[in-house]
């Protein structure tokens, strides 16, 4: 079942779909002129129905109730609650397992650290994660904001206690109740998503990036490992900025081949980096610089991270660091080498 397809829309955002003015204005990639566009008002209306943390359909509430319920996804009340929470099985385990496994072999091997009872919850966040990256991957602009949409409704909807029947919004609402994981996490991971559609404009940009989305997840896991503490939240927000410099840098060419530049435009322009030849996968001394320009506060965020935060963090955090260990090794092959 195609539940994009299937769940019900607000006519205002519709409206704003047919429009279609947005994505005609909006590139995809850096242009030759390199010169951001501006955007219409559409636009920002239809960013602001992604970006509510809790979207209001106003009088759909009846029909919506109704399209789910067709769907299996049925308003439950406390003891349809307890009895939900039971229905994980093990094929919704082997396949979030196999999601993190398949598409970031690293991550699955730290996750083999964190206590038994927390890595199904954990590959739920991560499986999440994947899912709207590959959104903003393989789906053309007008979709990619439809279902970024859908996820912002199937969230607030398993924080208000529905279930949505998939593997991974399965195990989702169990680890909501049972680890009261804040809902901020969830929605953020998905507003991060606009920043990567429009592009990095500086590295602040791409550090707002992985503090929404990589971060919002390290700090999931740390409400998972029951740790709530200011120094652990300081380095989960850095880590999640250097992780996201260091997968763009190593990134780069692979961007290229799919004719993205994902460089920051203030380093294209610093540097005046000829964009053809990033294309055409040619490296040059300007790009060498402003790669190393790029990687150079990442690796300093993570020396900050190992002698402050960490240290002062609880022992029982360290499962959600080690996220942060195949950075260094990104960060350092970039500065030893000063080429990709």
């Amino acid at each position: 079942m195609n539940l994009y397809s299937k769940h019900p829309m607000s006519p205002r955002l519709i409206y704003l779909i047919k429009k279609r003015s947005f994505f005609s204005s909006s590139p995809s990639l850096i242009s030759n002129s390199k010169l951001p566009l501006q955007k219409s008002n559409e636009s920002k209306d239809l960013e602001n129905q992604v970006q509510d943390t809790s979207p209001n359909f106003g009088n759909e509430n009846e029909a919506n109730s109704s399209a789910l319920k067709s769907q299996g996804q049925i308003n439950m009340n406390d003891n349809e609650k307890s009895a939900q929470s039971s229905h994980v099985t093990e094929q919704d385990s082997q396949y979030v397992r196999n999601l993190v496994r398949k598409h970031d072999y690293n991550l699955y091997l730290t996750s083999l650290f964190s206590p038994q009872n927390s890595r199904d919850p954990l590959y739920s966040i991560w499986a999440l994660n994947f899912e709207l990256a590959k959104i903003m991957s393989s789906s053309s602009p007008e979709i990619a904001l439809l279902k970024l949409s859908w996820w912002s409704s199937t969230i607030s909807q398993l924080y208000n206690g529905t279930c949505v029947h998939t593997p991974t919004g399965r195990i989702l609402f169990n680890s909501i109740q049972k680890y009261k994981i804040s809902k901020m996490w969830l929605t953020r991971n998905i507003r991060g998503r606009l920043l990567q559609r429009k592009g990095f404009r500086d590295a602040s940009d791409l550090e707002k990036y992985g503090e929404m989305t990589i971060a919002s997840n390290i700090h999931a896991h740390l409400e998972i490992l029951g740790v709530r503490n200011v120094n652990a939240d300081n380095a989960a927000r850095m880590i999640g900025q250097s992780a996201a410099i260091a997968d763009l840098v190593q990134k780069i060419l692979m961007a290229a081949n799919k004719n993205i530049i994902q460089i920051p435009q203030s380093l294209v322009l610093k540097y005046n980096l000829d964009v053809k030849e990033i294309l055409e996968n040619k490296s040059s001394k300007a790009l060498q610089d402003a790669v190393f320009d790029l990687a150079t506060p990442g690796f300093t965020k993570l020396c900050g991270i190992s002698e402050i935060f960490i240290p002062n963090s609880p022992k029982s955090a360290i499962p959600a660091f080690l996220y942060a260990v195949s950075s260094p090794v990104k960060l350092v092959q970039t500065l030893g080498k000063s080429k990709l």
